[in-house]
């Protein structure tokens, strides 16, 4: 994907510069019908640790940019050094984010649904920042 992905590879570039370890994982159900989520793990200075979990129902393409969603909010989390909790998490996207659910117990934000999205693009073979007719 990194190969393929400019926007992929300069997210896995950023998250390998940070502070916060990755783990990554496939599996076979999400809550909310969600496609990829970030879960809090734990603290020990230096360091914070993240695990993200992609429905692996997805095809290769797919899984890559549902991976490039989820590593842009690694990045958020990067950005956010006062994160060290669940609740603080939480905190985190009460300000960056928008609630996609009525319980508000699932959130997201417009940069990882961005990055997401530009992921696909460029692994569909669109040039990296061009414009669609559709985006147009």
């Amino acid at each position: 994907g990194v190969r393929r992905s400019p926007t992929l590879q300069s997210l896995v570039e950023h998250v390998q510069g940070g502070r916060v370890i990755v783990f990554v994982q496939t599996v076979r159900w999400l809550p909310n019908e969600a496609a990829g989520i970030l879960t809090w793990l734990g603290a020990g200075p230096p360091n914070r640790f993240v695990r993200v979990s992609i429905k692996r129902q997805a095809n290769g393409d797919t899984l890559l940019a549902n991976l490039g969603h989820e590593l842009q909010h690694v990045v958020e989390v990067i950005a956010a050094p006062w994160v060290s909790d669940d609740r603080s998490l939480l905190a985190l996207y009460r300000l960056i984010g928008h609630p996609t659910n009525a319980a508000r117990s699932a959130w997201d934000s417009a940069d990882a649904k961005w990055t997401g999205d530009q992921v696909l693009r460029e692994l569909k073979g669109f040039v990296a920042g061009a414009a669609t007719a559709d985006e147009r």
